[in-house]
């Protein structure tokens, strides 16, 4: 676990440090591991903060859920961290998270949600280069009136 980095490191191989991490059983831990929601949030720029201000009805837990699909884990990887026994609880996660965020069924959530975050990336750069944004992520919310 300490060698999960909160910055400066790619996606792609954060995503297969945290499947390794999965495979291996996670003794002790019971549900999701306390240190993922704060790690995938981020990751995905602030999401989880935007995503409570627009959508107040989304529990923490689909907020967390939601960082975790914009982080680009698989289903497969997200059911094992949730401790979901059955793939059908996975999406009935998605529908209900969709039917909060009044997306409509032809769009794709998992692209939504990575669309916000690099939307919200383009903003936390353009903060960093204003002077703006130091470490975290409260100037990002602030530039979206949040």
């Amino acid at each position: 676990m300490a060698t999960l980095s909160t910055s400066g490191e790619n996606q792609l191989l954060l995503m297969k440090k945290l499947r390794k991490i999965f495979s291996v059983k996670l003794s002790g831990i019971q549900g999701l591991p306390a240190f993922l929601p704060t790690l995938s949030n981020r990751y995905c720029h602030g999401l989880e903060g935007y995503l409570k201000k627009t959508y107040p009805l989304l529990s923490q837990t689909e907020l967390d859920f939601c960082c975790l699909l914009a982080m680009g884990l698989s289903s497969a990887d997200i059911s094992f961290a949730y401790g979901f026994d059955h793939p059908a609880t996975f999406y009935n996660k998605r529908y209900k998270i969709r039917k909060k965020m009044d997306i409509s069924p032809s769009s794709d959530l998992e692209s939504h949600l990575r669309n916000l975050s690099d939307q919200l990336e383009m903003i936390q750069k353009k903060a960093i280069k204003q002077g703006i944004e130091h470490r975290s992520l409260d100037p990002v919310i602030k530039i979206f009136d949040l």
